[in-house]
């Protein structure tokens, strides 16, 4: 026994067997990819529940599990037999879909009234975890508003150290209305029912690199080929810049780090994304961007029900001057403020900042009998407090009013997650115009 004053002598563990059970199909190298501990290794025995439910995160992080558990064995003296028990999804998967047109929920429902006929309708099919080594190989096939077809070959291990992948994109799109403008901030169509204005074709190869747990970078090399008919040219001159055929290639880096205890919704951690994207190579020259994006986010649990989560996003693009469609800027996907929208700010440079305060009020696992790989379906809904501020430059703003300025928002709301995957947002936000609303959004921030 250590005298007062020494330090303690801490009790060490050994695994002296690491086994998994119930990966009928997943390869047991693909699990253990994800882990930080292998079987002959020796752990301080106060932590070993605390590690080993870390594990057991990190394997729901790869999304190919509904559940995962584990049990610990005595064996002789300080040896343990550790076994995680794993219940594999459906890993085929083929179904229609309906999804808007628009960019979001709001828009669809007020601005656009609710017209059925902006929906897009579709299958998507996929099989994911194929030949059980987490490849996915799928595709979608959208008719409706707007047309496409979609095929992708994702294999994350290429080589014997698991750590460089690939990735094949192709895919068609066109439809009878396009984006042609912004007027006050707000969304100008054009709609043509004799023909489709326009039309993209798209070809992408990737190459990951995937060092540890963490960090994967991905370098890529695409090519584009826009077109669009003499009335859309008409009504828009410069959406392809002057012309109405433009091709080009695409390099493309991206290094994303990713240290949170849960990918779908974190509590605690960092997540980093940096882009840098050179569109047009020379060869066509019929483009010339160069441009860097970044996100940076942390979550901080300041108590088991309470947390907070900081965003910080940005983007620098050069030169100022681009084709209309190469030069949106905030208000898709997830870059816009909240309580904005309503609106668009195209631009070549911007940054925005989001701060959350979330408390948790609900956590429990639902059980049900209907689908069997999901038997237990965990349910989390948080209530939060936030508020978000940016900035977007524009060198022509023309009538738009939010470009160039600095805006301000914040609001109240609800986030519900359902298992690992599947998230929604309510949220009733209020904008320096003394604007407000309810929106809805059904994507992780």
């Amino acid at each position: 026994m250590a005298q007062e004053g020494e330090d303690s002598i801490e009790e060490y563990v050994y695994i002296r067997k690491l086994a998994f059970k119930g990966n009928k199909v997943t390869k047991e190298f693909v699990i253990l990819r994800e882990m930080n501990i292998a079987q002959g290794d020796s752990i301080v025995k106060s932590e070993l529940t605390k590690v080993l439910n870390f594990n057991k995160t990190r394997i729901l992080n790869g999304k190919l599990f509904s559940k995962v558990d584990f049990k610990i064995d005595k064996g002789i003296n300080d040896s343990l037999d550790i076994t995680f028990t794993v219940k594999e999804l459906f890993y085929w998967a083929a179904h229609p879909y309906v999804v808007l047109a628009d960019r979001n929920f709001n828009v669809w429902w007020y601005e656009m009234g609710r017209k059925l006929n902006r929906l897009n309708v579709g299958l998507d099919f996929d099989r994911k975890n194929f030949r059980g080594r987490n490849e996915e190989i799928g595709g979608e096939v959208q008719i409706g508003f707007n047309k496409h077809i979609y095929l992708y070959y994702h294999n994350p291990f290429i080589d014997k150290s698991l750590k460089h992948g690939m990735k094949a994109v192709a895919s068609y799109n066109t439809g009878k209305e396009i984006h042609l403008g912004t007027d006050s901030n707000k969304q100008v169509f054009y709609r043509n029912e004799t023909q489709n204005p326009f039309r993209w074709y798209r070809l992408e190869l990737s190459h990951l690199y995937r060092p540890g747990y963490a960090g994967i970078h991905e370098t890529r090399l695409g090519f584009n080929h826009y077109t669009v008919t003499d009335s859309l040219l008409n009504e828009q001159p410069n959406y392809l810049g002057g012309r109405s055929k433009l091709s080009y290639f695409e390099l493309y880096y991206k290094f994303k780090y990713d240290i949170t205890d849960d990918r779908n919704y974190a509590e605690h951690g960092w997540e980093l994304q940096f882009d840098a994207s050179k569109k047009g190579l020379g060869i066509f020259n019929e483009l010339n961007q160069t441009s860097f994006y970044a996100h940076i986010a942390n979550y901080q649990k300041l108590s088991n029900r309470f947390s907070t989560a900081l965003h910080l996003r940005g983007r620098l693009s050069f030169p100022d001057k681009q084709p209309f469609f190469n030069n949106r800027g905030m208000g898709f996907k997830n870059d816009f403020l909240r309580g904005y929208e309503y609106y668009l700010m195209d631009g070549s440079h911007y940054g925005l900042v989001r701060g959350d305060v979330r408390y948790k009020f609900l956590d429990f696992a639902a059980k049900q009998k209907f689908i069997p790989i999901f038997q237990y379906v965990p349910i989390k809904a948080y209530a939060k407090v936030y508020a978000d501020a940016g900035y977007i430059r524009n060198m022509n703003p023309g009538n738009s009013f939010l470009n160039n300025r600095p805006l301000t928002s914040y609001g109240v709301g609800i986030d519900l997650v359902i298992s690992y995957y599947v998230m929604m947002r309510i949220e009733y936000s209020f904008n320096q115009f003394g604007q407000n609303g309810l929106f809805l959004h059904g994507r992780k921030e």
